[in-house]
């Protein structure tokens, strides 16, 4: 048996054995079998909605909690009854709206070629301010919020696309067959078909990416050395550069100033970031006593809350941040919040034991 036949008998063992670690930790963990985690479900609903733009678009914390009240209203309250339920949702979304639903594939597809990157959770862009190296590597060239040109991916797209179908079509040279040099393509192209069933983010098309880069050094390589040569390419490889032109010129037009304003939440990214920062002093003073963040973490806090005054987690860090230290003023922030989250079982708790702690101060 030759070493590349091996290779390939042992790949589907090989390939199992990172997620079926995980899958036996986390049936360990949970006391029930699970095969990797029970976030497919939830995952699936967020980018299988007929309108992307309430689930893909939501942040953590309260606008991410009110997805997990049907489920719960419904009686599904352990993990595998509340995977089955999402999954269910993400299924009546497909059978009750299946035009809209292709415009929600359609958006996802466009968020795959964005040339900015697809945020998740947090906003990408705002960490530039804090890292020279980022700065340089990531930005965005835009017109009043309108992003035009954003580096590195609407660069990098059109590059590694036209790589691969020149490999393929055997116009750049490779030291082993095209079938083989163009593999890790269609690897590339298999990740992104399995992103689409849930949704695409900066972090889930990284690997793609990844596996892309070599396509888009080989076709920087050819071109300069052609340039080098100096020789003029015949009428079959006039045509193939023409349209090769035309493709990148369209995937870079895709990339930019289509894709890339897709979603855009810059309100919305700025205030988070701030909160971010303002929850980051926050933990460095009740964790490690660092007293002296304190001016830093309120003026964080306050931009968040003036960029957006509808954000509620800013204010539920300062109304927890002065139950120890300022009750009244405590009371006032909770009294705020639950105008912002009203009915939310948690922020009633939270305003009863602060109205318990105040009463026992003034006695």
């Amino acid at each position: 048996m030759t070493l590349y036949s091996l290779s390939m008998a042992t790949c589907p063992t090989r390939c199992l054995l990172a997620p079926g670690a995980v899958s036996v930790r986390n049936s360990l963990a949970a006391g029930t079998p699970v095969f990797v985690s029970y976030n497919a479900g939830i995952n699936l609903y967020v980018g299988n909605h007929h309108d992307l733009e309430q689930t893909l678009g939501r942040r953590g914390g309260y606008e991410w909690g009110e997805l997990f009240r049907d489920p719960y209203t419904s009686g599904a309250k352990k993990p595998a009854a509340m995977n089955r339920f999402f999954v269910g949702l993400a299924i009546d979304e497909w059978l009750e709206h299946p035009g809209a639903m292709f415009v929600t594939l359609g958006k996802k597809i466009l968020l795959v070629f964005s040339g900015a990157e697809p945020k998740r959770n947090f906003p990408i862009y705002p960490l530039r301010e804090s890292s020279w190296v980022l700065s340089a590597l990531l930005w965005e060239f835009d017109i009043g919020g309108f992003t035009l040109f954003a580096f590195p991916a609407g660069l990098f797209i059109p590059l590694a696309a036209l790589g691969f179908w020149s490999v393929r079509r055997g116009d750049i040279d490779t030291r082993v067959s095209r079938e083989r040099a163009s593999l890790v393509g269609w690897v590339a192209i298999l990740h992104v078909i399995g992103m689409l069933v849930f949704f695409p983010t900066a972090r889930y098309r990284l690997p793609a990416l990844i596996l892309l880069l070599p396509f888009a050094a080989a076709l920087i390589v050819a071109v300069f050395e052609r340039l080098g040569r100096g020789t003029s390419p015949g009428g079959s490889m006039q045509a193939r550069f023409g349209a090769g032109t035309f493709l990148v010129c369209l995937l870079f037009v895709l990339a930019n100033p289509i894709a890339s304003n897709v979603f855009r939440h810059p309100v919305k990214d700025r205030a988070e970031h701030h909160f971010f920062n303002a929850r980051w002093a926050e933990e460095r003073i009740r964790l490690h006593r660092e007293v002296f963040r304190e001016a830093y973490m309120l003026a964080q806090v306050d931009e968040a809350m003036r960029i957006e005054p509808e954000y509620p987690e800013p204010v539920q860090l300062l109304a927890v941040y002065y139950v120890a230290r300022d009750i009244d003023r405590s009371l006032v922030y909770f009294s705020r919040l639950n105008e912002l989250v009203p009915n939310d079982q948690t922020v009633l708790e939270q305003i009863r034991a602060a109205i318990a702690i105040r009463d026992q101060q003034q006695r």
